[in-house]
Formats: structure tokens, sequence, C-alpha cells
């Protein structure tokens, strides 16, 4: 309700508000999407408000409670250290934000963001758990490897394993990929806000817009996979609370859940990203990256080979995406968590191109370095991309059987 003073008095509930109440700070701000008295109903009639936990006074200092108050606070499964709360608006004094009934574009604003930084959450757990993998990997022994030279039946460390090092190649090669991507996503997050050229700026923007549900589902699914792989290293140990690994298991459980879960992502990718009124984005996508991997380096055409062989996957799924949405959409719905996985191996081969672009170009330079990166990519190609095909191989058989 409006007050004559252009406030308004906010009444309602948010449920499921992080860090939503405590004493950690003097004062909370809250944004709330909310309806107006005089609006339109549905999404046309959300307004975007900043809503106080403290009203702020005339000269900055703080004044009376508003009206929130805690409703509950949310016993979780991980992420323990931060309160989860049900908050209840009773006439609380709220300030409208930006146009009024805008406030839903507004929100989504915010969300990509949020979308983004969740996926780097994931990529964040997934290092931790890789490190002390792999340090707990040296120095546990037991068994003998297939290579043990042992003459008097010495153990080795467990990461003389064949399976044990495909296990740490495997966290090793998504992680690394991962973090290419968000430096690349973060340059075209750059072009498409300061570029002076509208078209390259719409270009970049389109891009940003067509990831950002990849990074976000495909980076916190691989970090449940990676957490709990690193678990697995830990044997009984990575089970008990001793070691901290099962903690990582369970705070990362949340991120394909946070700001839309991966299915909401994935809907959003097949059924709003692919293309826009500027055309097609995903052709655009597939495009640039065929571009962007172009190389005459002999060391890398092999590599680059069987990434387009990958392209082409990805460019007859768009299309049976296409085709089906205008025909039976439950197909694409089924579909839709598939595509953003094919996308998404797909995209991190991308950037171990280019990688390996600048290992073989600087090889000279820092050998050591070079060779790991190159290895690495190795790996990814041979052991992890061959998931997107699968994918695509899955989601085509349709949903009548659902």
């Amino acid at each position: 309700v409006e007050q004559s003073d252009g406030t308004y008095k906010i009444t309602g509930q948010k449920i499921f508000i992080t860090s939503g109440d405590h004493d950690l700070t003097e004062n909370i701000i809250h944004l709330v999407i909310a309806r107006a008295t005089d609006s339109p109903k549905g999404t046309k009639g959300i307004s975007l408000f900043l809503v106080p936990k403290f009203v702020v006074k005339d000269d900055g200092t703080i004044g009376a409670r508003n009206g929130i108050s805690t409703g509950s606070i949310e016993t979780k499964m991980g992420i323990k250290g931060s309160a989860t709360c049900v908050l209840n608006f009773d006439e609380a004094t709220g300030f409208m934000i930006g146009p009024k009934n805008k406030g839903l574009s507004q929100m989504f604003t915010m969300m990509n963001l949020e979308r983004i930084v969740v996926g780097i959450q994931g990529l964040g757990i997934s290092e931790i758990a890789y490190q002390n993998s792999l340090s707990y990997a040296k120095d546990r022994k037991q068994g003998k490897s297939n290579n043990n030279k042992s003459q008097n039946g010495n153990a080795d460390s467990i990461i003389e394993h064949a399976d044990i090092r495909k296990t740490l190649l495997n966290m090793k090669s998504i992680i690394e990929g991962e973090r290419a991507l968000c430096f690349w996503l973060s340059q075209q997050t750059e072009v498409s806000l300061n570029h002076n050229d509208q078209k390259i700026k719409q270009d970049a923007s389109d891009m940003v817009s067509l990831m950002t549900p990849v990074v976000k589902s495909l980076f916190s699914d691989l970090g449940m996979e990676i957490t709990s792989d690193a678990m697995q290293i830990f044997g009984g140990y990575g089970y008990t609370k001793d070691q901290g690994i099962e903690q990582l298991y369970r705070d990362n459980r949340i991120t394909p859940i946070y700001e839309g879960t991966n299915s909401v992502q994935a809907a959003d990718l097949v059924f709003r990203k692919l293309s826009n009124k500027n055309g097609s984005i995903i052709n655009k996508f597939l495009d640039l990256v065929k571009f962007e991997t172009d190389s005459n380096n002999e060391k890398v055409k092999p590599f680059i080979k069987e990434f387009n062989n990958n392209l082409d996957i990805l460019k007859k799924f768009s299309e049976w995406i296409t085709e089906k949405t205008e025909i039976n959409k439950d197909d694409v719905s089924a579909a839709a968590n598939d595509y953003l996985k094919t996308l998404g191996y797909i995209s991190l081969a991308f950037v171990w191109i280019k990688i390996l672009n600048v290992s073989f170009k600087d090889y000279g330079e820092n050998k050591k370095f070079y060779d790991d990166k190159i290895n690495t990519a190795k790996f990814y190609f041979d052991k992890v991309l061959p998931r997107a095909e699968q994918h695509y191989k899955s989601a085509i058989t349709g949903s009548s059987n659902i």
C-alpha cells in the first residue's frame, strides 16, 4: 500500500532467505518483489522494493525496528553457517526501486549474476575437494599397484592405482576447463557492458545469455560428482566428519537448487536462450567457437577434428530441439537437461582448445607446466567429452515412454 510520503507498507512472507536474519551487521537490507494494491495481476504487476530490517533515519543513523520478523530458521542438510529463514513482513516500510510493475525484469538482472556466481560456487567447492583428494592420495598407502616393484610386499600410495589416477584427472580436467570457461564468460560480460560497437556488444550479451544456465547447472551438477568422488577417494574416512570432505558434499548439494533449480535452467536454455529477436544464438555460438578454435598448429589439429565432430552433434541436437518445439514440447522438456549438458561439455572442450593453442605455442618457456595442460586436455577429450554424444543419443529417443 502506497503512503503519502512515497514509501510503501508491505505485508507478506519470504521463505528460504539465505542469511535472512542475523546480528553480524547493524542492518540488513532486503530486496522484495511485491504487488502494489492498484497493480495488475500476474507477473505484469510485480514491482521491486527495498525493505530494511531497521528503518534508516534521514541523517543515516539506524532507527526503529521495521515490521519484519523471523518466522523460523530452516534445518538444513548443509551450509549450516548461514541462517536460512522464513521472514514475515507486517506493514514493513519499503521503498520502490525502479519503475512500477517492472520488478520481474529487474529481479532477473540480479538473478542472472547470481546464477553465474552459484556455478562458480560449485567450481570452488570442486577445487577444494580435488586439492584435498590429491593430497590424501599421495599420503595414503593401501594395496599394490599393477606396477609395484616391491620385493617384500610394501603397499603403494593410492595415487599409484590407475583408477584413483583416473578419478583425480577427471576432477582436474573438468575443474580447469570450468575455470577457463568462466574467464571467457567474464570477457564476454565485459564486452557486453562496455564495448563501443553495438553489434559486438549485442553478440557478447547473447553469449552471456546462452552460457549463464550452462555455468550454473553444469558446474553445480559436476560439483556433486566431484565431491562424491572425493569422498570415495578418502574411503571410510571421507564418510566421517573428521576430514571435512562430507561437508563439501553437503554444502554443494544446495547449488543445483539455488536460484532456480537446474531443470528450470535447462528449460530456460532450450525454450528462451537458443534464439531471440537477433536470430539464432546457438548458430552464432557454433560459428564463433569454430572461428576461435581454428589453428594451423599440427599438434592441435587432432583435438580440433574431434571438437568439430562434437559441434556437428550439437548442431543436429539444436535442430532437433527447434523442430520438436513446434511438434511436441514434452520431447523438448524431457531432453532439456541432456541438451544443457551436451552444450556444456562441448563448451569446456572449446576452452580446452584455446588452452592447447597457447600450450603448444609457448611450449619451450615452461615445459613442465604446459605438458601438464596438454595431458589434462587429452584426458578431457578422451574420457569426458564422449559424455556429450551420450546425452544426445539418450535425448532424441523422445518422451513417449514417459
